[in-house]
């Protein structure tokens, strides 16, 4: 035998024969949806049917023995499964069941002492616990019990205890249900008092294969076919996080946990074949670069609260809109000037190696003065709009001549005109190379046409002189 190989019996013969003291903790593992945004999020732990549960023991009929004394014996129909269907749904599937693991300190050498800790389970983190991706949640055993039986009306019955791992059953045995008490009390009556009668056998007894998850249970039984929910405020004291728990879910836990203060945070790490958890102070998130810099908007200039801040983001938009459906209304004859005069500008056929496009666009307002969004500081621009035209050689379609004019409605009536030719890509082969033309020009509204007139003659000049260079690449 290798020498890891007797380590590995030493220490697993350690842990069989070392004392074991169960603790006052126990455990849930559940996903990270489940857990986080059901159970701590609700602040109440679910109960569900028996139906939902792994072992066939439980998930399936349990079909007691029916007696009747020789005077009830008419009573007996020629079918029991009526009856017995009717006993599994006011017992087993009336019942709700909390499965949670059991916490046992082991005494001997520090390498065995967390073995069986109810946070140390690769099986169930591997089943319940999302494959190592979600959480599991540690409750005081004391405080949960007694939050389970002051949520326990008397309508309802409960148990709680360790479950017992058996290799074999026979359900129920000779323990039956008898016809007369039956006819007498009533099925639910019977019922109730049975499963009161025989708990263990009922609820706390699997099959061996199930022993590793040392389970202790609450158990409800009452006369609703929809799970409980269980409050744990006062019974939460620790949550764990696997092993690969996702970091982006942080941000939500801790904004969960805020209501549960006092709750001591764990992530699970795994090595060498062991589990280990590391406690997190304050969630603290993984340090990056970009976490230290500072950004636009982490410290905003307006004071107030978000709220407040809303408001005044929301009363700047408005008015703004409002400022420019006006600058629009008011400038829609300047607009269509300006569509006119580009059209006439190069009408098609005029040139007959040039394709001409010719759209909506601001393109001759230098990137500076472009209109600012709602609410910053800087030049108001209310309104702005423009026409571009491009003019590409037949035969060399990356080669383009761009004109373009556009204004800007600024405060107290102003208008700003922009206007620009511009050759693309330069023509650095041409011994006239050509330096793009623009120029930009504010006046008063009750003068922008005859300023615009005078400005569309200098554009025009301009971008003629280059439509023969243009053309030339063609030839």
């Amino acid at each position: 035998m290798m020498e890891d190989d007797l380590f590995d019996v030493m220490f697993s013969e350690e842990v069989r024969d070392a004392k074991k003291t169960v603790t006052n903790d126990v455990y849930h593992y559940t996903s990270t949806e489940a857990g986080i945004l059901g159970v701590l999020a609700t602040g109440k732990l679910r109960l569900s049917s028996f139906d939902f549960t792994n072992d066939l023991w439980e998930s399936r009929p349990i079909y007691p023995q029916i007696q009747a004394h020789a005077d009830d014996a008419d009573l007996v129909g020629d079918s029991l499964m009526p009856l017995w269907n009717d006993v599994d749904r006011l017992i087993r599937r009336n019942a709700k069941v909390a499965c949670l693991t059991q916490d046992f300190c082991v005494e001997g050498t520090a390498f065995i002492s967390d073995a069986l800790r109810g946070w140390n389970h690769l099986a169930l983190w591997a089943h319940y616990g999302e494959n190592h991706r979600g959480i599991c949640l540690r409750f005081d055993k004391a405080a949960l019990i007694t939050e389970f039986e002051n949520a326990t009306p008397d309508t309802a019955s409960n148990f709680h205890g360790p479950v017992e791992y058996r290799s074999v059953s026979v359900g129920l045995g000779p323990h039956g249900l008898d016809v007369g008490q039956i006819q007498e009390f009533g099925l639910d009556a019977v019922a109730r008092v049975h499963a009161s009668m025989h708990a263990d056998a009922l609820f706390f007894r699997k099959h061996q294969d199930w022993a590793s998850e040392a389970e202790y249970r609450l158990v409800r039984v009452d006369e609703s076919n929809l799970p409980f929910y269980l409050p744990i405020s006062t019974s939460l004291t620790g949550v764990y996080l696997g092993e690969g728990f996702s970091e982006k879910t942080i941000p939500v836990l801790r904004e969960v946990l805020s209501s549960y203060p006092g709750v001591d945070v764990y992530k699970m790490t795994f090595g060498n074949r062991r589990f280990e958890c590391m406690r997190l102070d304050d969630l603290q998130l993984p340090t990056e670069p970009s976490m230290a810099m500072s950004y636009p908007g982490k410290q905003p200039t307006r004071n107030g609260s978000l709220t407040e801040r809303i408001a005044l983001l929301r009363d700047a938009i408005t008015a703004a809109a409002a400022k420019r459906e006006q600058a629009r209304q008011l400038t829609s004859h300047l607009k269509d000037t300006l569509v006119e005069d580009f059209g006439r500008l190069y009408a098609a056929g005029s040139f007959p190696e040039t394709k001409i496009e010719m759209r909506e666009s601001i393109t001759a307002i230098p990137a500076a003065v472009r209109t600012r969004a709602p609410g910053t500081p800087g030049e108001q621009v209310h309104y702005e709009t423009g026409v571009l035209l491009i003019l590409s050689n037949s035969t060399d379609p990356q080669k383009r001549l761009i004109c373009a004019g556009a204004f800007q409605v600024l405060d107290e009536s102003k208008i700003r005109f922009h206007v620009l030719v511009e050759l693309e890509p330069p023509d650095i082969d041409s011994s006239a190379q050509f330096c793009p033309w623009k120029a930009s020009i504010d006046v008063p509204f009750d003068e922008c046409e005859e300023v615009w007139a005078s400005q569309f003659e200098a554009l025009s000049a301009a971008s003629l002189t280059q439509i023969k260079d243009l053309q030339a690449t063609s030839e």
